[in-house]
């Protein structure tokens, strides 16, 4: 991963404050996937106001496009580099591409240019940079201006360098000091008549003067050097924000926030630094506490010498507004200057947190997926529940749609901000909110008679898809054909735009498969699900989790068999609709698939002869596990070669298990079968190594296991085996009744005892941290160590779980 990704740090700040920094320590989620976004944050089409994207509890904004598979920089990076690099096209007359110029201003090393000043021409044989135009152009007569200024910029580039607290320690050693490179800087200043080059040597100077401390001196050379001649190019955005850190050094800082205002007013360049830094002069945090102390909007807006100047501070603080909304500032933005640059992107924000604090509740509360065995990070929680939002909230937000939707109807009335097609996508979207299928398709009519942008083209395709879905309170036939080619239209935008990949799979799970499971449907909600997500570039195969361990992988794996029968009939029936067939085609679950997890479903309830009959089918897939029949004192859950010297897959185990069935039910005293059927059913729980033949995949983090918990009564019974372990307790106490063998009697009535322990109570209150030392005195209370010590003592067997196991060790000394 590019360090980059790890470490955003604040230019502004770090350049023009050098004593403080801006770091967000690294992190490999998707910041923006946090809740169900169809709205995005896209359709205002504005990628240097990316990094002031609504990103829930993101306090400095992540600074790189999630909706993009590129993390090599940050989209302010590319903004700024992409503005740069336009300029130098524009000013050399479109004559070299975008990347001819790259290849020189950024990739460039300083001693080729040194070669081509000297030689006097790009030397074809020993210079690989000779077969690009603009590097010819540089070594013409014409070109020696913009040469000396690359090799002088490119030298302070290596002064700028060493102010960076980055990981390289390879920096390149400055050839001039600060001071020199200053003072070549004016001498070329006052030389050069190029407007550009003259702005450019005006940034250089500036910036060795502000990395060399000389306070005083950038704030003269300003007045100076650019008395009348601001403009909107990148050197001239920096140079505004040098000035402002200038006055965040003296402390002054309402007036640094002034200008850093002003630096991300002057152009689409910098603005994440400008913004970032605009905080630091803006607000004073407890240094213990992290609780604001001071916040100086004020004291920055009374400096604004304009209303646009007052509106851009208004916009500002709108787009850090969270978790408040925003609204009234947007208003008396957009009331001082209608045509301030942001309006578009702050009620976009807006939306995104409506998104977030209620739509998202709205979707869960009436879409409810099966909440009764959620998975995170691949724990079965059983406690999860599912809140609504209360009666205040609800209200607090209907008032504000309300509020937004008035002010939407403002903007496309007054033409001033935004298009018209973005606010009527605006409020459509809030429609959908209010549940209104009328409202939403009106606007999707405006919208559409307004004439949309590509970016806007994008949402209405999504909001369109929302509307087949919320004009109807089921699923039926006829919206099922009307989605089809909708749902397929939205997967294939989602092969290029991430942002859509995120939309079909929140489309899929929360609303298609949410309703269907409202409306009783199962098996259509499962398949929804299981056609939400794919790691599949070409979207054809979709994924879900082969070890039953999502949403409707539990839901399957807890069916009963008839009702995993129907879901068989439906995925193997050939009179499926165009829609059911797209629904289950290219998803996990096939019926070899189905049939496996119906085999495994009888093991869980000891059916073993009806496993047999499933598992000797030839299309049923097949894998190994360690020997269930091996019984181990501890319960280490690493394989040993004995574990592993023969191994069982389900048709083996479930014929063997089959086989004690029959011996148990002729000799119900058969203490060797007895004890053998006990010690395959505690190796096929949670605590044996055998678990994943019923669990598909054995959680070491579970925290179900070990432990009662008030959410046992919600477990199917397989589940409630696989965590308790009680039949292979009753297995092993009728073993330890019926042997006359003092040694199989022992072993009997351990295996009860750890069976015993798996029902360990818990002290409420208590973190988890406490567990150990709970399960530990629970151990030492075991009934059954009181038989074995006083009756078993001596046998071979409790001489080894005694020298073996530390609980009953501990028991002992106790004892």
């Amino acid at each position: 991963m590019n360090w980059k990704k790890c470490l955003a740090v604040s230019i502004s700040i770090l350049g023009l404050v050098s004593s403080e920094q801006v770091i967000q320590a690294c992190a490999d989620y998707n910041n923006y996937d946090t809740y169900p976004q169809f709205f995005g944050n896209e359709a205002p089409g504005k990628p240097a106001y990316m990094p002031f994207n609504f990103v829930e509890s993101d306090l400095y904004y992540n600074n790189y496009n999630y909706w993009s598979n590129d993390f090599s920089s940050s989209t302010s990076e590319n903004v700024n580099k992409q503005l740069i690099l336009k300029e130098w096209k524009a000013e050399l007359g479109d004559k070299y591409s975008l990347e001819q110029i790259e290849q020189i201003v950024y990739k460039a090393g300083l001693n080729s240019l040194f070669a081509l000043k000297a030689e006097g021409r790009a030397n074809s044989k020993n210079d690989s940079l000779a077969a690009n135009a603009f590097y010819q152009f540089l070594s013409e007569k014409k070109g020696k201006a913009y040469l000396d200024y690359l090799i002088y910029a490119k030298k302070c580039e290596i002064n700028a360098n060493q102010e960076l607290s980055d990981w390289n320690d390879n920096k390149q050693k400055p050839v001039q000091s600060n001071n020199s490179l200053k003072d070549e800087g004016l001498t070329a200043f006052r030389k050069e008549k190029n407007d550009l080059l003259k702005m450019k040597y005006a940034f250089q100077v500036m910036r060795m003067a502000f990395y060399a401390k000389q306070d005083d001196e950038v704030l003269s050379l300003f007045d100076q050097l650019l008395a009348g001649k601001a403009d909107q190019s990148v050197a001239y955005t920096r140079i505004i924000g040098f000035r402002a850190g200038v006055h965040y050094r003296k402390g002054d800082k309402a007036l640094a926030g002034y200008y850093y205002s002003k630096m991300f007013d002057n152009s689409d360049a910098y603005k994440y630094d400008a913004m970032v830094s605009f905080e630091w002069s803006r607000k004073r945090y407890d240094t213990e506490s992290g609780e604001l102390e001071q916040d100086r909007i004020q004291d920055i807006y009374k400096l604004c010498k304009t209303d646009h100047e007052r509106a851009v501070v208004m916009v500002m603080k709108g787009l850090r507004a969270y978790p408040e909304f925003a609204l009234e500032d947007i208003k008396k933005a957009y009331a001082l200057d209608p045509k301030v640059a942001g309006i578009d992107v702050l009620v976009n924000r807006e939306v995104n947190k409506l998104e977030s604090g209620y739509f998202t509740q709205l979707i869960y509360a009436e879409n409810k997926l099966p909440d009764a065995r959620i998975w995170y990070y691949s724990i079965r929680d059983m406690n999860s529940v599912q809140e609504n939002p209360s009666t205040d909230a609800d209200k607090t937000y209907r008032d504000y749609i309300k509020s937004l939707n008035s002010f939407t109807d403002q903007l496309i009335a007054d033409k001033q901000a935004g298009t018209p097609a973005l606010w009527y996508l605006t409020k459509a979207y809030l429609a959908c909110m209010q549940n209104n299928a009328p409202e939403m398709q009106a606007n999707l009519q405006q919208a559409t008679a307004a004439g949309m942008k590509e970016s806007e083209k994008g949402l209405y395709q999504v909001i369109d898809l929302l509307y087949s879905l919320y004009k109807s309170k089921t699923i039926t036939p006829q919206i099922e054909a009307e989605l089809l080619p909708k749902l397929k239209s939205l997967n294939e935008v989602a092969k290029h735009a991430e942002l859509a990949v995120y939309q079909f799979r929140d489309v899929m799970n929360h609303l298609v498969a949410g309703k269907y499971f409202q409306q009783g449907d199962t098996i259509k909600g499962v398949y929804a699900m299981a056609h939400a997500f794919t790691w599949d570039s070409s979207r054809v195969t979709f994924n879900a989790d082969q070890d039953f361990q999502d949403v409707q992988g539990d839901v399957l794996s807890n069916l009963s068999v008839a009702s995993l029968k129907k879901v068989q009939a439906f995925r193997g029936s050939n009179k499926k609709t165009a829609f059911e067939k797209w629904l289950v085609d290219n998803t996990y679950y096939t019926l070899p698939i189905l049939k496996e997890l119906e085999g495994t479903m009888y093991v869980r309830s000891y059916d073993f002869k009806s496993a047999i009959k499933i598992f000797e089918q030839a299309d049923v897939p097949d894998m190994s596990f360690p020997n269930p029949f091996m019984p181990q004192i501890n319960d280490y859950i690493e394989l040993y070669p004995q574990d592993t010297a023969r191994m069982y897959n389900k048709l083996g185990f479930s014929k063997r298990m089959a086989e004690l069935q029959d011996i148990i039910a002729k000799n119900p005293n058969d203490a060797g079968a007895l004890y053998g059927y006990a010690v395959a059913l505690y190796n096929i729980s949670y605590y044996g190594k055998a678990a994943d033949m019923v669990a598909y995949n054995r959680i070491a983090t579970d925290d179900n296991g070990y432990f009662k918990d008030a959410s046992d009564a919600k477990k199917p019974r397989h589940l409630q085996e696989y965590y308790r372990v009680f039949a292979a307790e009753q297995y092993f106490n009728k073993a330890a009744a019926v042997s006359i063998d003092p040694e199989l009697k022992a072993k009997a009535l351990w295996g009860a005892a750890k069976c015993w322990t798996k029902r360990s109570p818990t002290t409420e209150g208590h973190s988890s941290y406490y567990y150990d030392q709970a399960y530990y005195i629970n151990a030492l209370k075991n009934p059954y160590f009181d038989k074995l010590t006083t009756t078993f003592s001596e046998t071979r067997y409790l001489k080894l779980v005694k020298g073996t196991c530390d609980y009953y060790a501990d028991y002992l000394r106790k004892r």
